[in-house]
């Protein structure tokens, strides 16, 4: 999405903005660290908080009954 202004998945169209023009500028490694730098941070965060609050995650999902199920799936599928 930065060196050709096309995003590849919806999430990089935000990338696209900054990236492309700094990579006409001739600062494409510096677009293209700036966005491996930051998806890498956002990947190992919400890995480490997804590993570290899954027992907490886990328990409040084991208290779930009916209504609670039905209302996960009225938000997961509408």
């Amino acid at each position: 999405s930065i060196l050709f202004n096309i995003p590849g998945e919806p999430s990089s169209v935000a990338t696209t903005f900054d990236g492309y023009p700094m990579a006409r500028n001739g600062q494409a490694g510096e677009a293209l660290t700036a966005a491996f730098t930051s998806a890498l941070l956002g990947a190992l965060v919400g890995v480490l908080l997804l590993t570290f609050l899954s027992t907490h995650i886990a328990r409040f999902a084991l208290a779930f009954s009916s209504p609670e199920f039905f209302a996960v799936y009225l938000l997961a599928f509408c």
